[in-house]
């Protein structure tokens, strides 16, 4: 089933309270917003594994409408020991805990403290069993409940992130809705 969803710029951001509690708090992801080799990211060139995206790619930021933002000349890696990766409904694990995904009730991550020392003014709600993401097919979204979250331990040497210098904080990661740092 495909859907509409509003663009991300159009979810609540709300100012954190207290940041120093929030820098404190980041137990289960130090290395921050972060996805495995081989995570497929959507481009204006097709899709690629986000270890191949380089500077000034046009990332797709949004399906509906269709929005594009421009990488920075950034390489953003950190090194991969001591880290547990996530995954969805059985799926390959590609993700760390801080990583923000869209839902139908907002932004969410597995670890939102985390996730909120990264980017204090926004609003990240606890990603759980139960909600419902968004994945990207053709030119829409499919709504995709969360069944399972699964970990394991990072078994690559590097994880990566995109900065854009332009357009959304956003990418679609192995298909999901993801926003960025």
């Amino acid at each position: 089933m495909e859907t509409d969803i509003p663009p991300v710029n159009e979810f609540s951001v709300a100012k954190v309270k207290e940041k120093e509690d929030l820098r404190k708090s980041r137990q289960v992801d130090e290395k921050g917003m972060c996805f495995a080799p081989g995570t497929s990211i959507f481009t204006a060139s097709g899709t690629l594994a986000i270890e191949s995206i380089e500077a000034n790619m046009e990332v797709v930021t949004s399906l509906q409408p269709l929005q594009y933002g421009r990488t920075s000349d950034e390489v953003i890696r950190s090194p991969g020991d001591k880290t547990r990766l996530y995954s969805f409904n059985d799926e390959e694990p590609f993700f760390t805990a801080s990583q923000m995904f869209v839902t139908t009730t907002g932004i969410r991550a597995l670890d939102p403290l985390a996730a909120r020392a990264l980017i204090p003014s926004l609003d990240v709600g606890r990603l759980e069993v139960g909600h419902i993401l968004f994945k990207a097919t053709g030119d829409g979204y499919q709504m995709v409940q969360i069944n399972r979250i699964s970990l394991e331990a990072c078994r690559f040497e590097f994880l990566y992130t995109l900065h854009l210098r332009d357009g959304s904080r956003s990418c679609h990661a192995n298909g999901y809705f993801a926003y960025l740092n």
